[in-house]
């Protein structure tokens, strides 16, 4: 009480646009009203909980990456990863050339590395979406088909590359060993079924 007034609150609900279980009209809330405002919902009888497990770099609580400088190169290298190795695919499989081994292991390659642009593409658009806010989506998202496919295309990619990668520099091994011998090359065929 401030002298014979009430002191209340007033909230616009627009304020906090989480979720879509609340309209646009200003709540008022009384020091003695359960109603709190809590990280932007608002709950009767707010106790104090605590979380586990603690917030930490895989289990963020309000982004999920969370500095601008994190956001901005991740940006920068999906659209660098996504439009650069399709450029190679587009490329490589378009040309009238015969495909040779070394073609062949490259759009292995740049596959992979495109694969790992869209991971990052599905990461910054969560990331976007859920900034700020991302603890009342985390549940969701980490249970969610987007997270499986995000897992998938990381551990897919990787595994791909290095692989790829692998074989590029056995291939590459091979050709410098056997340099003079014309017929000891690896072929296609050969590459195709490692």
């Amino acid at each position: 009480m401030l002298g014979n007034q009430e002191a209340c609150l007033t909230l616009s609900i627009s304020e906090y646009p989480v979720f879509r279980y609340f309209h646009s009209s200003p709540v008022t809330i009384r020091p003695d009203d359960p109603l709190r405002a809590v990280c932007g919902n608002f709950a009767r009888d707010f106790r104090q909980v605590t979380c586990y497990p603690e917030p930490d770099a895989f289990n963020p609580c309000e982004d999920v990456m969370g500095q601008w400088p994190l956001r901005v190169a991740v940006w920068f290298v999906l659209i660098a990863a996504m439009l650069g190795n399709l450029a190679v695919l587009i490329v490589i499989l378009t040309a009238r050339s015969t495909m040779t081994v070394s073609k062949f292991l490259m759009c292995h390659l740049a596959f992979a590395d495109f694969c790992m642009g869209v991971y990052l593409l599905i990461i910054a658009s969560v990331d976007i979406r859920t900034m700020g806010t991302y603890f009342n989506h985390a549940i969701e998202w980490q249970h969610g088909t987007g997270c499986q496919l995000a897992g998938f295309l990381t551990v897919f990619s990787s595994e791909l590359s290095i692989f790829t990668l692998t074989v590029i520099t056995l291939e590459r091994w091979y050709a410098i060993t056997y340099a003079i011998h014309l017929n000891r090359r690896l072929h296609l065929g050969t590459a195709a079924k490692k």
